[in-house]
């Protein structure tokens, strides 16, 4: 593919545009969902011990969860049914996940702990890619906002 600049690739590929999508998309997500059964199995309350609902460290705290039990694997796609149960089973089952797979878990367990969270997904912009890298947007508790990317560990 020859170099095109950036206004070319936007004027290009404009069909891609979803700043004004036909059918709005209604999306919820709830604080405080219970937390799924499978997480004894990865040993969970060690890493929630000793944090209160007020400290930031527990967003932290979740992360390492995340990155200590469940591997990234790019080729894998991620569940078709969103959720942190999902999300674990599909890791069991494949024996990793991808980017989004961690990242949609991660926001899933924020959440269920009283963090507003949310995956970010980079929207494509050039050929051969149709996918890019998944991270969360996370308000702590001090409200504070920071991004987490289970991915790499930050």
């Amino acid at each position: 593919m020859p170099f095109m600049s950036r206004p070319k690739i936007l004027r290009t590929y404009a069909e891609y545009d979803d700043s004004s999508p036909a059918e709005p998309i209604a999306v919820s997500y709830k604080l405080f969902e219970p937390l799924p059964d499978v997480l004894q199995k990865y040993d969970y309350p060690k890493y929630v011990e000793g944090f209160s609902q007020t400290d930031d460290g527990l967003a932290f705290s979740l992360l390492r969860f995340v990155c200590d039990h469940f591997r990234h694997n790019g080729n894998i796609r991620h569940p078709k049914t969103p959720g942190a149960e999902n999300t674990i089973w599909h890791c069991e089952q494949h024996g990793a996940v991808n980017c989004r797979g961690l990242a949609i878990l991660l926001a899933g367990l924020l959440r269920m702990n009283g963090m507003k969270a949310l995956h970010i997904t980079c929207m494509p912009f050039e050929d051969p890619f149709g996918d890019c890298h998944v991270v969360v947007d996370c308000f702590l508790p001090s409200g504070k906002r920071v991004m987490l990317d289970p991915t790499y560990r930050l």
